[in-house]
C-alpha cells in the first residue's frame, strides 16, 4: 500500500472515532436528562399524593428546571399543569379551612350537618 492511502486511511479511522464519541456523548447526556425529568416529575407527583400538601416545597419545585433544551420545555409544559392543579387545590383547600362556610353551613341546614359528622365519626370508628 501507498503512504497516502495509509494517511488516508488513518484519518478516516479518526474521524470515525471523533463522530463515534460525540455521538455518544449526545446520546449519554439526552438519556441523562429523560432520566432526571422522569424522576423530578415522579417526586412532584409523590409531593402531590400526600396530605397536607406541602405548598412551599411544591412551589420550589415547580419554579425551578432541571433540563435543557427541547427537554426543558416538556419539563416546562408538565410543571405550568401541576401548578395550575396545585393554586386551584390551594384554593379549595383554603376554602373548605374557612370558618365562614362552615357557620354557613351550619345555619342553612345544622340538622344535616350533624347528621353527616355523626355518620363520618361512625365510619371512622369502624
Amino acid at each position: 500500500m501507498k503512504k497516502s492511502t495509509k494517511i488516508l486511511i488513518g484519518i478516516l479511522v479518526v474521524l470515525l472515532l471523533i463522530i463515534t464519541a460525540t455521538l455518544g456523548s449526545c446520546i449519554t447526556r439526552d438519556l441523562k436528562q429523560e432520566k432526571n425529568l422522569e424522576t423530578e416529575i415522579d417526586e412532584l407527583l409523590s409531593l402531590m399524593d400526600t396530605y397536607p400538601l406541602k405548598y412551599e416545597e411544591l412551589e420550589t419545585r415547580l419554579n425551578r428546571t432541571i433540563t435543557t433544551g427541547s427537554y426543558a420545555e416538556v419539563e416546562n409544559s408538565v410543571k405550568a399543569y401541576l401548578s395550575s392543579f396545585v393554586n386551584s387545590v390551594k384554593s379549595l383547600d383554603s376554602l373548605f379551612n374557612s370558618e365562614e362556610i362552615i357557620k354557613g353551613l351550619l345555619e342553612v341546614c345544622p340538622e344535616r350537618i350533624k347528621t353527616t359528622v355523626q355518620i363520618l365519626k361512625k365510619q371512622k370508628a369502624t
